[in-house]
């Protein structure tokens, strides 16, 4: 396509734009109280328009930086690529999301931050599962941990005691 320079970065502008305005427009939430016991804050429905509004920021600064201004003329074609990195990440999050209300939000939450940790710093180090020795196991086990440990307080601190919403 002329005038894009990235097109992956095009395509998946244009439809983080469409998710943010589905998210900000569509009835995702069901049962909302006019007034909820955090206030207006507190509201699943207020934060979920506030995720797409950042979203759909994102989305724009990312279609903008994937026209070509300059007119260079060079162009990375379209490439779709799903490898293992991509199913665990939606396998954890499908199992993150069946096992919330039987385990809680604190242990699920902690597990998958841990498990998505370590394996995003095993790609980010173009490194496999397989070269790992236990030293970096124990690295990447305790970086995982101390990511989880500050996730959760941060989300505790922000949604169980500033907005007073009950964790499940």
């Amino acid at each position: 396509m002329k005038g894009i320079k990235k097109t992956n970065d095009f395509v998946l502008g244009i439809i983080m734009i469409i998710v943010s305005l589905c998210l900000f427009f569509g009835k995702v939430t069901t049962n909302v109280p006019e007034i909820s016991q955090g206030g207006y804050l507190a509201r699943a429905d207020v934060w979920l328009q506030m995720i797409a509004v950042l979203l759909g920021a994102a989305s724009i600064i990312l279609i903008i930086t994937s026209l070509d201004f300059k007119k260079t003329g060079k162009s990375e074609k379209f490439e779709f690529v799903i490898d293992s990195t991509i199913l665990l990440t939606v396998a954890a999050l499908i199992i993150y999301a069946a096992l919330m209300p039987i385990i809680g939000f604190m242990i699920t939450t902690f597990v998958m931050v841990l498990f998505l940790t370590i394996l995003y710093t095993v790609r980010e180090e173009k490194r496999q599962f397989s070269q790992l020795e236990m030293a970096d196991w124990l690295r990447l086990v305790k970086k995982g941990v101390i990511t989880a440990a500050v996730m959760l307080i941060i989300l505790w601190l922000v949604f169980g005691k500033l907005l007073a919403i009950q964790l499940p």
